[in-house]
């Protein structure tokens, strides 16, 4: 990872590098884990996950690099695969051309007015959202991973698609809320049931998406 403009990185390892001793850690909370290398070693971090090497940049130099300067030598492989079988070929899970394709596609909606526009938006459901927790009762115990999803959905349904109804916005939360249990658990499983078997939470899982891309649609063609 060289160039004329970017320093040779120094590659630390972790420490714990039993084979399924990070990959636990990984699993069971891989915020904590994360925070813990970023405040424990260097820029660029060497890490065996169930018996795979990945490098873990925490320098925006070396990160800029990857997807910025030299996007081009970086391939999406290996979890993306999966990602792709919840989110399609979209542009988080596209490589090469096709990336450069799905882009530019989107490109406008990068407009300095439409940014403008949506950086209130979410300043806006921000400060609500702070003012809602400001007012529990001391004490209170919040879901902060739900509480995190009603925002981002409320943010989305505003920037996006310009709709701001509460009640179809809180039953969309729960079906996005069980989509995410669902893709999560199944990508941390070791054996994977094929999502085309006739499981009832396969089931529950193709109703959700049917039920996702149904109400995005309602809500961008106005039907």
């Amino acid at each position: 990872m060289t160039s004329e403009t970017t320093k040779q990185p120094k590659i630390e390892r972790l420490k714990s590098s039993l084979f399924f001793l990070n990959t636990r850690h990984v699993l069971n909370n891989p915020i904590t884990f994360l925070g813990d290398v970023a405040t424990q070693y260097g820029p660029v971090v060497r890490i065996n996950i169930a018996g795979k090497k990945y490098l873990i940049l925490q320098d925006p130099e070396f990160i800029k690099h990857v997807l910025s300067d030299n996007h081009r030598g970086y391939d999406k492989f290996g979890i993306t695969k999966i990602l792709r079988v919840f989110f399609g070929d979209g542009l988080v899970t596209s490589n090469g051309e096709m990336w450069i394709k799905k882009r530019r596609l989107i490109q406008p909606a990068f407009h300095i007015q439409r940014i403008s526009h949506i950086l209130n938006i979410i300043n806006e459901e921000t400060h609500d959202f702070i003012q809602t927790l400001n007012k529990l009762p001391s004490g209170s115990e919040v879901d902060i991973s739900r509480a995190m999803l009603r925002l981002n959905v409320s943010i989305v349904n505003r920037a996006l698609f310009s709709n701001n109804d509460k009640k179809g916005m809180e039953s969309m939360m729960f079906i996005l809320e069980d989509l995410t249990n669902f893709a999560t658990q199944w990508m941390k499983s070791i054996i994977k049931i094929p999502l085309i078997w006739p499981t009832p939470s396969n089931i529950k899982f193709h109703k959700n998406c049917q039920a996702v891309n149904g109400n995005y649609k309602y809500i961008e063609f106005g039907k």
